[in-house]
């Protein structure tokens, strides 16, 4: 969703695979991680998305949480049609193999500062996703086409237009060509998110190639692809059978995927999305183990409250109640703890940290910098400094899950 032309997955130290689970130096090593892809452009040294002091800020607050992972994009694409809809501004890459060196020099600058609070970092290099540029990018660059971009951002509606357009990235052959030449020069890693295909050998052959040559630059790291894994266990093993592949990665979204209705304020819509919270972490256990790998659960999300007084746009304020919220973080907190106590899951992170920033009160085309990427209502998903009772489940479950 929320979020890896590729996103890509390093986890930055010395890990090895010890499956199911991952080490680093030899030594046991759970994720307790937040989500902050804003990373890149806050750690900027000037300019509008510049805020070094709230970056700071942001990461004693999770340290305090027993975080010790933050997932980032370390990638983000231009446009050569000049500045595109609902995209982070400014780019890493503002066109093919040629980069922005202030928004490289605030990812040199934030990825210096995890050290001081004892921090990893899960890298995403692209997004399938275009709110960062992404695989669609890639595609227009190579045919020199405009992306249909869905009239709105919603998983439930079949963007059919859009997603034959994107997985030309790895279907379409004169494209592949041209694209892995970019890739050859510069960092190559998978891809946040990769939608599933009609085609399964053209996209376990990108998924294969690209972790091998990725695995050739950092044998020292772990390798996953971003994958939200709901398609069921056949492409499960698709998307994760490759021995370059060294980390299975998995994403659940209640709300998303349609398990939530967020206008209910009862328990029978957040208990039935608990349960298929269950049944898929549950699944994701069996088949990373059938195939011999740790997995992670790197996104999870639930709104605030949205319903009475705070239906509609009201549910998207930082005031609003998160009843539900809690209680499925609650759950998440549970049976991931118990996975990882029984060597099956190597952890989670939450989507996402907002931390001291707050959404604009009034509408504006300026990007707010919270936890949701540009496309999305700001407030959606953010989780702030001022949202105790949540950051208590996510410190406790930093403790029952001995992360360090």
């Amino acid at each position: 969703m929320h979020t890896s032309v590729l996103s890509c997955l390093f986890l930055f130290g010395w890990l090895t695979p010890v499956a199911p689970s991952s080490c680093i130096e030899d030594k046991p090593y759970h994720v307790s991680g937040a989500n902050y892809w804003q990373a890149m452009n806050l750690g900027m040294a000037s300019g509008q998305s510049s805020n070094r002091l709230r970056v700071h800020q942001d990461l004693r607050e999770l340290q305090r949480q027993g975080i010790n992972m933050v997932r980032i994009m370390a990638s983000s694409e231009g446009s050569q049609f000049g500045t595109q809809p609902d995209r982070m501004y400014p780019a890493l890459m503002v066109a093919p193999g040629e980069y922005d060196e202030d928004v490289f020099q605030g990812l040199d600058w934030f990825m210096a500062q995890l050290p001081k609070y004892k921090m990893k970092a899960i890298v995403t290099l692209s997004n399938y996703w275009t709110w960062s540029g992404g695989a669609a990018q890639y595609v227009s660059w190579a045919t020199n086409t405009t992306i249909p971009y869905p009239e709105q951002w919603d998983h439930l509606l079949q963007q059919n237009d859009f997603l034959k357009y994107t997985n030309q990235f790895y279907q379409n052959e004169s494209i592949i060509d041209v694209t892995q030449k970019w890739y050859r020069n510069h960092v190559k890693a998978l891809m946040n998110e990769p939608q599933i295909t009609d085609s399964e050998d053209s996209l376990f052959k990108w998924i294969d190639e690209s972790a091998k040559y990725i695995s050739s630059l950092a044998p020292r790291h772990l390798v996953s692809n971003g994958a939200e894994s709901k398609n069921g266990q056949q492409w499960f093993n698709i998307m994760h059978k490759s021995p370059y592949i060294t980390l299975a990665s998995c994403h659940f979204w209640p709300l998303n995927w349609g398990y939530y209705n967020r206008t209910d304020p009862t328990e029978a819509s957040i208990d039935y999305s608990i349960h298929k919270l269950n049944e898929f972490i549950s699944n994701l256990a069996d088949w990373a183990a059938a195939l011999n790998k740790p997995v992670g659960l790197f996104e999870y999300g639930m709104m605030h409250d949205n319903w009475g007084e705070w239906a509609g746009l009201k549910g998207y304020s930082p005031d609003a109640p998160f009843t539900h919220r809690n209680k499925f973080y609650q759950a998440v907190a549970d049976k991931v703890s118990a996975r990882v106590a029984d060597k099956q899951f190597v952890g989670a992170a939450f989507w996402a940290y907002a931390g001291m920033a707050r959404p604009p009160t009034k509408p504006t085309t300026e990007i707010s910098w919270v936890g949701d990427p540009p496309h999305e209502p700001p407030g959606w998903y953010s989780i702030y400094d001022k949202d105790v009772e949540t950051l208590a489940i996510l410190r406790e479950f930093s403790k029952k899950i001995g992360a360090k």
